[in-house]
């Protein structure tokens, strides 16, 4: 299974979040259940220091749905007008896949 590109913007000193809908080939919920092990950061690039990390909450495990955020404190590590590189990874049964792939730009805040 090859990771979905989906590029974020995100806004700065504010907390972002998605729901993810996890699904199989044949469109099928992925049952995630409570052995899975969710992980996303934010880089400038692969090979340079985790920026920010994101925060999974389970919504529905058996209908494969689950929150992804980048709280308050992990946006105020970003800097404005500038692209990083993020992924997320699923970790179910000793299997790790690679959910989600893209870039991130923060935009800037005024309001302080």
């Amino acid at each position: 299974m090859f990771a979905a590109t989906y590029n974020l913007t995100v806004d700065r000193a504010s907390t972002w979040s998605m729901v993810l809908t996890l699904k199989d080939p044949s469109g099928a919920a992925i049952n995630y259940t409570s052995a899975a092990n969710f992980t996303g950061h934010v880089r400038l690039a692969y090979s340079t220091a985790k920026v920010a990390e994101f925060t999974f909450t389970a919504i529905s495990a058996a209908n494969g749905t689950v929150s992804m955020t980048l709280p308050v404190a992990q946006t105020l590590l970003l800097t404005p007008d500038t692209d990083y590189q993020y992924d997320v990874f699923l970790d179910l049964s000793s299997v790790k896949t690679k959910l989600l792939t893209g870039s991130l730009t923060c935009r800037a805040n005024i309001t302080r």
